[in-house]
Parts: C-alpha cells; structure tokens; sequence
C-alpha cells in the first residue's frame, strides 16, 4: 500500500449507548465524532437493492486507512462521515499481514445517490 493513496479526509462517528423513549422502545442512536483521519476511497460496482419490492440502485465504497483499532473500537454500527455525506459500515477487513496494517471499510452511503 502506497500511503500517498491515503488522501481522502474521513471522520469516523462512533454510536452513544441508545436511550429508552417514554414508551420503553429505544430511541435512534446518537453518533459523535472520534477524529478524522487520511484514508483512500474507492468505488464499488454498482448494487442494487431491494426495498418494498422495488430495486433501487446504491452507492457503496471502500475507504482504506491505517489499521486504529488499537486506539478506537472500531466496529461496523459506527459511521464514516466524508464527502458531506455519512455512510453505514457494513464491514471491515484488516487487509496486510505485516507491519504497517491497513483496514478496508466497506460503507454505504445513507440517503441514496447524490
């Protein structure tokens, strides 16, 4: 991995413990920033997805950065924040088996194409 790739500004969200509503369901997370930090972003192909029965199209891509998994839990129901847009983790993988590690983060962008 060339880290000159890494030359995309990201900001991870990590989710607060959820609340009970006056109901007793739980209310939507809250999600903070934990630091922003240099990665590369790529495409993936083009998906589509099924909602109430109609496929809509959406946009998924990876951003590869320094493995952080020693300073920050980084779990897939944080959040990635870049580009003015907030993506949901669907996974991450630590792609290098030596020193420095990397991780890819697989993300899907909320709120549809833009």
């Amino acid at each position: 991995m060339n880290p000159g790739r890494l030359n995309k500004r990201i900001t991870l969200l990590r989710s607060e413990p959820a609340e009970r509503d006056e109901m007793g369901g739980l209310r939507e997370s809250d999600y903070e920033a934990v630091g922003s930090f240099w990665a590369m972003q790529r495409d993936k192909t083009s998906t589509h997805k099924q909602v109430i029965g109609d496929y809509v199209t959406v946009n998924t891509c990876y951003f590869v950065l320094r493995d952080i998994t020693g300073s920050y839990p980084l779990t897939a129901d944080w959040r990635v924040f870049y580009d003015g847009y907030t993506y949901v983790i669907n996974s991450i993988t630590r792609l290098t088996d030596s020193v420095p590690f990397y991780l890819e983060i697989e993300a899907t962008r909320l709120g549809g194409l833009g």
